[in-house]
């Protein structure tokens, strides 16, 4: 007597696609989402240009915030604070008070700021946490300007005459 095979369909039954289809449908989400979370939040290490180029545009915002509360405390005092921490307010700092103190720049490094009360000169040390220079009156006494787009090493230098050093693309 023959056997009957009991995962044997006959023709005239349906197969149930639903458990396959969802895998599928599965995959294909996870997949789009991983590549949307690496469009928005690049990985360090999968794409060195699209991350370089987020820390620079966050360095660049986080000292432009500066900028804007030395400028509104010196119209409001007639002077430029002795140091970040006496210009700003705890709930003032970037990333909150444990962040804050001392201020940071987006690459983690302690921003460096000289004041005498009448000029002042803030300085991010860049990626490599290296200073470039000794002595950045120099580049203030100058009133030098320069694109420091393609080194995300380079120093980015600001004063109470504008800006000396910073990244300047094309539409910003």
């Amino acid at each position: 007597m023959e056997r009957i095979d009991p995962n044997f369909t006959s023709p005239g039954e349906t197969r149930n696609y639903w458990p396959i289809l969802r895998l599928v449908l599965l995959a294909a989400a996870l997949v789009l989402g991983v590549r949307w979370l690496t469009r928005t939040y690049p990985i360090p290490f999968l794409d060195q240009t699209a991350y370089i180029e987020t820390r620079q545009r966050a360095n660049d915002a986080t000292l432009s915030f500066y900028l804007a509360s030395l400028a509104e405390h010196r119209a409001e005092t007639g002077a430029y604070p002795l140091t970040l921490i006496d210009l700003l307010r705890p709930t003032r700092v970037p990333g909150g008070i444990a962040r804050g103190i001392p201020p940071r720049d987006a690459w983690d490094h302690p921003l460096r700021f000289f004041s005498d009360g009448e000029m002042f000169l803030l300085v991010s040390v860049g990626r490599d946490g290296e200073p470039e220079t000794r002595d950045y009156r120099v580049l203030r006494e100058a009133n030098r300007r320069e694109s420091v787009c393609d080194d995300p090493d380079a120093d980015l230098v600001a004063s109470d005459r504008g800006w000396h050093a910073r990244c300047r693309r094309a539409g910003d």
